[in-house]
């Protein structure tokens, strides 16, 4: 009985450990299972996820404006009339945008200890479109509005989301896994922010102003 018992947690473990390798962790609010793992290596440590929207250690990346341009061809070849058709990429997007396009949630910006901000998050989903900028069936948004309103305003409602920043990290808690993710959903938001404002896409009147994010501080 105990052999047997010992045989079942072995068979347990193997099989967690074989579908870690091969089955991908949904990105936030996207539900599409990430396509690669085990492929971000630094100073030869290999990590299971990049962390990080740009891979600066990819042989391969040449400068922020090519690799933005990389993340949107991929979303455009994905998109197809047929949602059948369609890929996890193109998916991915579709469903970024949608959330970002809702209403701006009520809650504080840190939510509680056992959840995430949904604040957070839908800030980061604005600032991605921002940067990106194509709509929900992969067209340029600077094409179907050529003044640029649009897709700037993906960019003010990510900034005006850290003006309702509200709630705050418990210093005494034990259990920080929801705080640690709103956190992160944050500063992915300002660095996505930040990206758009080094691109030479954008002009110098389009990029944010990151002075705003410090008012009154």
């Amino acid at each position: 009985m105990k052999m047997m018992n010992l045989v079942i947690k072995i068979a347990i473990v193997i099989t967690i450990l074989f579908s870690s390798s091969f089955v991908g962790i949904s990105q936030n609010c996207t539900d599409v299972k990430e396509l690669f793992r085990k492929r971000h290596i630094i100073r030869e440590m290999t990590y299971g996820h990049p962390y990080t929207t740009f891979d600066r250690h990819n042989k391969n990346f040449i400068n922020l404006d090519n690799a933005i341009s990389n993340i949107r061809n991929n979303i455009i070849q994905e998109n197809n009339i047929d949602p059948l058709k369609r890929g996890p990429i193109f998916k991915a997007y579709q469903k970024i945008y949608n959330k970002a396009v809702e209403s701006m949630p009520s809650d504080n910006g840190m939510e509680s200890d056992k959840s995430m901000s949904n604040l957070a998050l839908w800030a980061k989903n604005n600032a991605f479109v921002n940067l990106i900028g194509l709509d929900s069936i992969a067209r340029l948004l600077d094409k179907t509005d050529t003044t640029g309103t649009k897709r700037n305003s993906f960019k003010f409602k990510a900034i005006a989301s850290f003006q309702r920043i509200s709630g705050e990290i418990k210093s005494d808690n034990s259990y920080m896994q929801g705080y640690s993710r709103s956190l992160i959903q944050w500063l992915q938001c300002y660095d996505l922010l930040k990206a758009t404002a080094a691109s030479i896409e954008f002009p110098t009147s389009r990029a944010p102003l990151f002075v705003v994010l410090c008012a009154g501080q």
